[in-house]
This record gives structure tokens, C-alpha cells and sequence, in this order.
């Protein structure tokens, strides 16, 4: 069972990667239009979810989850502005201060949510 959860996260993280990487070549080669970046950014995040947040067929999100998922994220839109030379530090400021008001709330929502003892 272990073995399967394990194959099925690479091969989600591979099709990710692979999807992204055929989006920046399409981008970057054939100049396509940026409104195909939200179909690719559903996929996306997506297989990422499947990745962070299933376990073992089971649904576990937690605040440490969604903190991994949230800097993944955050490094898939760094590079893609990076790679198509866009500018990179107010995306950086935004995902920064979006981090720093969002990640409270959820850490406070969660420690009400979990009962005591049960981390």
C-alpha cells in the first residue's frame, strides 16, 4: 500500500513538472497568450494538492501542509516570472504579505479545529 501512495506522488510530481515545463517552452517559443496560464495553473495546483494533501487515499490537511503547499505554489510563480522575465519582486512582496496575513488565521483556525493532544 505504502509503495503504491509513493508511485502515485511521483508520478503526480512528474506530470506536474512535465506540464509546466511544456507551458514555459509554449511560452517562451511560440509567445502564446497568458490566459492559457490558468488552465495550466488549475492542473497544476491540482496534482500538487493530490501530492501535499492525500495520504494514503485520506485527506489530511494541516497547517504544516499548507504551508508546503503554499511555498511550492509560490516557487512555481516565482519561476515562471523568472523565466519569462517578468518582474519578479512585487510578485515576491505580494506572496510574501498574502503568507504573512493568511498563515495566522489558518494556524489559529486549525489549533480551535484539533481538539487537545490530538497534534
Amino acid at each position: 500500500m505504502q509503495r503504491r501512495v509513493v508511485v502515485e506522488k511521483a508520478a503526480d510530481a512528474a506530470l506536474a513538472v512535465v506540464i509546466f515545463l511544456i507551458y514555459l517552452y509554449a511560452s517562451l517559443a511560440y509567445s502564446i497568450n497568458q490566459v492559457f496560464w490558468l488552465p495550466v495553473l488549475v492542473i497544476i495546483g491540482l496534482l500538487l494538492a493530490r501530492i501535499v494533501f492525500t495520504d494514503g487515499g485520506e485527506r489530511r490537511v494541516t497547517f504544516a501542509r499548507s504551508a508546503v503547499f503554499y511555498l511550492i505554489a509560490a516557487g512555481i510563480f516565482l519561476l515562471r516570472y523568472a523565466v519569462l522575465e517578468y518582474p519578479v519582486l512585487p510578485l515576491f512582496q505580494g506572496i510574501a504579505l498574502v503568507g504573512i496575513i493568511t498563515f495566522p488565521i489558518l494556524y489559529i483556525w486549525e489549533r480551535r479545529r484539533t481538539p487537545e493532544g490530538t497534534d
